[in-house]
């Protein structure tokens, strides 16, 4: 396990909390793209169930974060498809259920 990726977790969740937002996987994927999504997964997984490794909201911020915020409307913009798209397919999936 990672205690780089995981610290670059608690630094992007210290700072969507700051946004006002709910730390969730997709949203940690979307500011450190760069990262291999089975080791962040598993990193984000440990993070989750070991809260004791918040850092501190004076940390710095990774620069993969920097960048994401820089393209944040792009980004928002994406994810507003992506839960589009899986609004569509809940649909389909309880027309289909009844």
């Amino acid at each position: 396990m990672s205690s780089d990726l995981i610290l670059q977790i608690s630094q992007v969740a210290q700072q969507l909390r700051s946004e006002g937002k709910a730390v969730n996987l997709a949203l940690v994927r979307a500011r450190l793209p760069s990262t291999d999504p089975a080791k962040l997964f598993s990193a984000f997984q440990h993070w989750r169930n070991n809260p004791q490794l918040d850092v501190p909201a004076a940390a710095p911020q990774p620069a993969a974060a920097t960048s994401a915020q820089a393209n944040e409307p792009a980004l928002q913009a994406q994810l507003q498809r992506i839960e589009d798209k899986l609004d569509q397919l809940l649909a389909l999936l309880d027309k289909q259920a009844r």
